[in-house]
């Protein structure tokens, strides 16, 4: 026969199927290969399916034909394909972000190859896309080749679109003590992250938080999360509002006489828009408007005002104002009258006290003292000395009352008409009394010769007629001795006056 022409597909791949083929034309003859491995075969052109490197080596066919052979030889090779290759990606991944693809192999030498999405192709065992957009989401092959023979791996990899910044707002406006109530816009699917002053923290879309205060003012945030994904941040600035209070406050006061008129204006503070207010006189309604007057408040009745405010709040936000009490007094008439001390006739030079009794005319009344119908110049006290009357003099007093309902406002008192003694008899008894150290600082001794033993009074009378100091003193024949101790009297000039049954005698002196 003639010589068989022995072909292949060499060289192959590992798993690939070994093909041989054969050039011969001669009928009738008998065909054998033999191979590694004692690869056998009688078939023309046999092949190998799913070879391995084991296979690589010299085939022989021999062609027999009545005896006669003739043979061939090829050399085939099977090359090695790369090892298993692992994949493996940062997905998810959001868009913006870096995408990361890696790759892992033992075998050395290798080539690689990527191929994705938007024609993305890599030629690195590890690739990235920067900034990656949403489109390259996708299947991501990775070949690896090594000498004609490559090995291929897919991985699927994620990029999430990032959302949009939600849009805030909240329940403004809000005022001290009220319930904030935030809201972000909705999106499927998504987490919110909230955070505030003072700690505040939140994972609703729509949180509320209580009982509001001015530390609570200030900027709110949230960031919005879809798929990993994290919006930019938002935030709102929130105000809280000082709580809206009314003040009521009564003119001309809150002490008036029966039938007077009262006027009360309510005060706004801290209000934004136009409240309304609701008087109550005794918790019951009385009167609406900023303003209220009433001329037929009792005694002990009770005013107050609410003030609803519709604007600086969340809601309708009412205030009690403070309370005014009334005091409704009654229309009085003053009255006077006064007593003489002593209430007796008088020896002359001698020192008389007069005092007002006043009647339903205030606490502190005027008063302007009369001798004969005419003012006394200076005399405007409760109690009036005096030690210059005349006989027959009429004293009394004209009240202007300090009560707050006086009808009318003056009274005037009865007179006291005065009886003053023409001779003040024999002055033997204290005619020779000497008062000393003079001027004295109030600490004094009158001493003296004395006639006879009898009683002797002794006072001391200020500038204008008051009696400051008064005792008894018992005299007796050939000596009269008596200290003084004023205390706490202003300086000035001062008159000493001693008197007895006999008569009387004065000593004007200076205390310093």
């Amino acid at each position: 026969p003639l010589k068989p022409a022995a072909g292949s597909n060499s060289p192959l791949c590992a798993g690939n199927a070994l093909l041989f083929t054969l050039t011969d034309t001669t009928a009738g003859v008998i065909y054998s290969w033999t191979g590694p491995g004692n690869f056998t075969s009688s078939a023309k052109t046999p092949q190998i399916t799913n070879t391995s490197t084991t296979h690589s080596g010299d085939y022989i066919i021999t062609a027999n034909l009545n005896g006669c052979v003739k043979a061939d030889t090829v050399t085939i090779l099977v090359n090695p394909i790369p090892d298993t290759v692992t994949l493996s990606a940062n997905t998810p991944v959001c868009a913006g972000d870096t995408l990361r693809l890696s790759s892992d192999t033992s075998t050395t030498g290798v080539a690689y190859l990527w191929n994705g999405p938007l024609s993305y192709t890599a030629s690195t065992q590890n690739a990235w896309i920067a900034n990656a957009p949403v489109a390259a989401t996708g299947w991501y092959k990775m070949t690896v080749s090594l000498n004609g023979c490559s090995y291929a791996d897919s991985i699927y990899a994620v990029v999430n679109s990032v959302p949009s910044a939600p849009s805030l707002s909240y329940n403004s406006p809000l005022c001290i003590s009220e319930t904030l109530q935030l809201a972000a816009t909705t999106q499927a699917g998504a987490g919110y992250s909230w955070s505030g002053p003072g700690n505040f923290t939140s994972t609703q879309q729509n949180p509320t938080r209580n009982n509001m205060q001015f530390a609570d003012t200030g900027m709110y945030k949230v960031i919005k999360t879809v798929n990993g994904c994290s919006s930019s941040e938002s935030s709102i600035g929130v105000y809280i509002n000082p709580v809206p209070f009314v003040v009521i406050l009564a003119n001309p006061a809150d002490s008036i006489c029966q039938g007077d008129a009262v006027v009360f204006t309510a005060y706004a503070n801290n209000h934004g828009g136009t409240p309304s207010y609701q008087w109550y006189v005794n918790a019951q309604a009385a009167g609406t408007g900023q303003i209220f007057t009433t001329t037929s408040l009792n005694n002990q009745d009770v005013v107050r005002c609410d003030m609803t405010e519709n604007t600086k709040c969340s809601a309708p936000y009412t205030d009690e104002s403070n309370d005014i009490t009334l005091q409704v007094l009654p229309w009085l008439a003053p009255s006077v009258s006064i007593t003489a001390n002593p209430n007796r006739p008088l020896n002359k030079d001698e020192y008389i006290t007069f005092t007002a009794l006043p009647v339903n005319a205030g606490i502190i009344p005027l008063y302007q003292w009369k001798r004969n119908g005419q003012d006394i110049i200076g005399a405007t006290g409760s109690v009036w000395s005096a030690n210059t009357l005349n006989d027959n003099d009429s004293i009394s007093v004209e009240l202007v009352s300090s009560y707050q309902c006086p009808q009318p406002t003056t009274a005037l008192s009865n007179g006291i008409i005065v009886k003053v003694l023409s001779s003040v008899g024999d002055n033997r008894a204290t005619n020779d009394i000497q008062l000393y150290p003079n001027p004295n600082n109030g600490s004094f001794i009158i001493s003296g010769r004395a006639h006879s033993t009898q009683v002797a009074r002794v006072q001391v009378v200020n500038a204008v007629g008051r009696v400051v100091y008064e005792d008894t003193v018992i005299t007796k024949v050939g000596k009269l001795y008596h200290p003084i101790e004023l205390g706490n009297t202003a300086a000035g000039i001062y008159i000493l006056k001693v008197s007895t049954d006999a008569g009387s005698m004065i000593i004007r002196f200076v205390k310093q």
